[in-house]
């Protein structure tokens, strides 16, 4: 008080309805038993309610509360106009809803007044800002609209109830509420304004997932063959499942036929949706047919206009990610990532969270291709910003997480790799992504040593998609190559050139039967491989894998020595402007250690010792049956250093020798005394088998 003047601080704290709302024990002591008190707190304990309950205006039975909710409005004849009861059955089908809206359905210029005097009488409230403001919303009390509806059922013909309803519907579509318009429409039957609201927000709407299959469980199947979109919708919840995959096959089977049958009659936005439809259920499915629809839809949205892109709405990054998904598996990473920036840019201009998903998507397939740098910018990107709750750890961010994986392995860190993976693990069964992430759970086994836990951890993976019917042949290709490279860790590299001698890819078919024959001893053979397919590779990882491996092969023949050092610098360089170190440490180990011995340069040396650490295709002992002689000869070989010599050891002409060094060397699959010793140290020699 010796201050000469005094300062006054006003601060306002506001009681919203959830602070007013009673609590479970609050409601108990009303009501007097708990049936009732469940009813009070699920009607979001409106104290009005419950004190006309205790007040025993009626009896407080479950069965009651209704009935209490009738006596409390007091429709028709009490102290309430008829014109304020009326314009609360018709407005209260609405869980909210703005003056507008109140305007339209009634009819009335005065909804404003109403709405005031229903504030008023506890039956409901604005939310924040206030009335007087244009964009306010007035949220009724569930109890109000319990017994409204159902007397605006009793006094109004069908055709007025849905009318209102869908008027409803819309401005709830506008606002934003999804799934309260589609669940509105679908209540009403409209077809065509449940194709819309999915039109504009069916990849938000698959959270709900039980709530969607519930909606349209009355829905009869063959119906669907006309409503593409939700039948793919209701394929996507079901796949999401563990146990409903062959629904979910069914339903992916009608979403083509319909998108199919509807494509030929529609503009050129909803053909382009159709088509997003058709590639995603024919990819997720496992069946023939996404890249053709990918490839058209493609070339429509880069035929379109902008007005006519903007009619896809929210739609265009999703179908963006969804043909871009399936250009990439098809094998076309450029346009796939054109798609995905796409994605993005169309995201952030509109203020949209889809393109999130299509960041995660450039991520990952930068790093799966071989762009693992860029793919690295791109990750601190997706991390930077702000997504929704269970989006980065579930199917949108599911790249992101395969992105991260990739760049810890090759940073020689196959426990962070596991660690950023294993944020999937709750949904690993149906991400349609399983085989890739099988692949890089196995490149993770292998580079910790692990050749048994790799094949436990595809074989797991195998039976897993097998029991859900996820194992098309387009699924089992994909892992391929990694069976091969399971296969050739644990030693049987017959079986691996088995599963690879077939694939329809040459680069890829190249390069694995390259390393099978490099990791067997067979220099050749890995040489005249890896030349066949020299240029053929599709990506930068599998040019590095060539590379690596043509290095590897000619430091161990050792006759360019100088050609094999020129060629490791370019490695070497491809390797640190990537960001790569696994094509590196898929060379066999005995092939990187001639490497090692031919390195000069510091970080040449460093690079292999680093690959060298988490080497993951050791040298294969390959059993080869030779004949007594045979052994005996190889044994000389190694000895002697001609064949006089070989000849005059064991007591026979030089001719004999050169004949049995023939068939020896057709057996080793080599050509040259050098080569028969590398063979000879790799391999396990047998006679035969008795």
């Amino acid at each position: 008080m010796t201050e000469p003047s005094l300062a006054v601080v006003a601060d306002a704290v506001i009681v919203g309805r959830a602070e007013l709302a009673l609590t479970a024990s609050e409601a108990l002591a009303l009501a007097g038993d708990a049936a009732t008190a469940d009813r009070i707190v699920a009607a979001a304990g409106v104290p009005a309610l419950a004190r006309m309950l205790a007040l025993g205006d009626v009896g407080a039975s479950e069965a009651n509360v209704e009935r209490a909710a009738r006596s409390l409005l007091r429709l028709r004849g009490g102290h309430w106009d008829d014109a304020f009861v009326g314009f609360l059955e018709t407005v209260a089908v609405a869980d909210a809803l703005d003056v507008r809206l109140a305007e339209a359905i009634t009819g009335r210029s005065d909804a404003l007044r109403f709405l005031e005097t229903a504030e008023a009488e506890g039956l409901g409230s604005w939310e924040t800002p206030g009335p007087r403001d244009a964009s306010a919303v007035f949220v009724f009390s569930p109890f109000l609209r319990l017994a409204a509806e159902e007397s605006l059922r009793r006094e109004r013909s069908r055709p007025e109830v849905r009318e209102i309803s869908r008027r409803v519907a819309r401005w709830e579509l506008e606002r934003g509420l999804a799934f309260s318009a589609l669940r509105r429409a679908a209540e009403i039957d409209d077809a065509s304004l449940v194709d819309e609201v999915l039109r504009r927000h069916w990849n938000e709407l698959l959270s709900y997932r039980g709530r969607l299959t519930e909606l349209f469980a009355h829905v009869p199947l063959l119906s669907l063959r006309t409503r593409p979109l939700v039948a793919m919708v209701l394929a996507i919840v079901a796949n999401a499942s563990g146990t409903q995959r062959l629904r979910a096959l069914e339903y992916f089977g009608l979403a083509i036929y319909g998108a199919r049958m509807q494509r030929a009659t529609a503009p050129p936005a909803d053909r382009v949706l159709l088509r997003a439809i058709e590639t995603t259920s024919y990819r997720v499915s496992g069946r023939s047919g996404a890249l053709v629809a990918a490839r058209d839809g493609y070339r429509a949205l880069q035929e379109m206009d902008a007005a006519e892109r903007d009619r896809l709405g929210r739609n265009e990054p999703t179908v963006y990610n969804q043909i871009g998904t399936s250009l990439f598996y098809g094998g076309l990473t450029a346009q796939a990532l054109d798609c995905f920036r796409r994605s993005t840019a169309v995201s952030d201009a509109k203020g949209l969270f889809a393109g999130l998903q299509g960041l995660a998507l450039t991520a990952g397939t930068l790093a799966v291709t071989g762009e693992v740098d860029e793919s690295r910018e791109v990750i601190d990107e997706a991390l930077s910003r702000v997504w929704p709750e269970r989006w980065i750890e579930g199917y949108p961010g599911s790249f992101l997480q395969l992105a991260r994986g990739f760049a810890a392995l090759e940073d020689g860190d196959p426990d962070a790799a596991d660690t950023a993976i294993r944020i999937l693990d709750p949904h690993r069964a149906t991400i349609e992504h399983w085989p890739l992430l099988t692949h890089l759970d196995v490149l993770i086994a292998l580079a910790r040593g692990q050749a048994g836990a790799a094949h436990a951890v595809l074989a797991n993976a195998l039976r897993t998609q097998q029991a859900r019917h996820a194992t098309s042949e387009l699924t089992l290709s994909r892992l391929r190559h990694t069976r091969a490279l399971v296969l050739l860790a644990a030693g049987d590299a017959a079986g691996a050139e088995r599963v690879v001698a077939k694939d329809k890819d040459p680069a890829r078919r190249g390069v694995s039967l390259g390393r099978i024959a490099l990791a067997a001893g067979d220099v050749e053979g890995a040489v005249r491989l890896l030349q066949a397919s020299a240029g053929m590779a599709a990506s930068a990882r599998i040019d590095a894998e060539h590379l690596a491996l043509t290095v590897g092969a000619l430091a161990l023949g050792g006759a360019d020595r100088d050609g094999a050092r020129r060629m490791l610098g370019r490695l070497a360089a491809e390797l640190g402007q990537r960001g790569l170190l696994v094509p590196l440490a898929m060379v066999p180990t005995h092939a990187l250690e001639a490497m090692a011995e031919i390195a000069v340069d510091p970080h040449e040396q460093e690079l292999i010792a680093r690959a060298g650490r988490i080497g993951m295709v050791p040298a294969t002992r390959r059993r080869v049956q030779l004949t007594p002689r045979e052994i005996a000869v190889a044994d000389e070989l190694t000895r002697s250093e001609t064949v006089a010599e070989i000849a005059a050891a064991l007591v026979v002409s030089p001719n004999t020798v050169k004949s049995q060094l023939r068939s020896l060397y057709r057996k080793l699959g080599v050509s040259s005394r050098a080569d028969a010793l590398r063979a000879l140290a790799a391999l396990d020699l047998r006679g035969p088998e008795r």
